[in-house]
């Protein structure tokens, strides 16, 4: 999991970036980053909703990057299910549990350290669009997700785009302290995440 300093955590800015605007980085105030544009909102619901349970707060943000590599190896790279622990820091372990090439209704087991410890998720691809969109929704486990990636050729290889919306939902016991600040903490570790995968493939 990615970890912080105390500002880092409560606020969900990440060293070295400021927001546009203001001092907390919420509707829609984007965060500058050294290579990223990171924008958030956090929308509470009245009334549960799917994939967000009473008294959780589903929160959306959007990060861009630039990659020094083609359309085609970035697309391939993400959409590869099973190497997200190589850039993604909280995936521990990954099962695909359906056969075939990466396609719509593709299904892994992705295994996370979360605050509260290793938790599993069972992670569909809703949404392929070879080589340009691939989202992956988490149907089962805790901090239920919805990650949509987009990536498109541009003079510098390609700019990938990920939509993404989460929340605290499921976490336990002490981590249930951290339910209120969980989005804003995974949405800077997303970040974090987005570098590794540049870092990796410009390597």
């Amino acid at each position: 999991m990615a970890k912080g300093n105390a500002s880092e955590l409560l606020t969900g800015v990440p060293r070295g970036c400021t927001p546009s605007m203001g001092s907390v980085p919420s509707l829609r105030r984007p965060l500058r980053c050294p290579g990223l544009l990171l924008t958030m909102s956090a929308t509470p619901w009245s009334e549960p909703q799917a994939g967000c349970g009473e008294g959780q707060v589903m929160t959306d943000f959007k990060i861009d990057i630039e990659v020094n590599a083609p359309q085609e190896v970035v697309f391939g790279y993400i959409a590869d299910g099973s190497r997200a622990p190589d850039w993604y820091e909280a995936v521990q372990s990954v099962t695909k549990t359906t056969e075939g090439p990466t396609n719509r209704g593709t299904r892994y087991e992705f295994t996370r350290l979360l605050p509260q410890g290793t938790v599993v998720n069972e992670v569909e691809v809703s949404e392929f669009r070879e080589p340009t969109v691939i989202t992956f929704v988490s149907v089962s486990g805790p901090t239920p997700f919805t990650y949509r990636y987009r990536v498109d050729a541009s003079a510098e290889g390609s700019k990938v785009t990920l939509e993404g919306s989460i929340t605290g939902e499921g976490l336990r016991g002490p981590a249930t302290l951290l339910a209120p600040l969980a989005a804003r903490f995974f949405k800077r570790g997303m970040a974090k995440n987005l570098n590794a995968l540049k870092t990796r493939l410009e390597s």
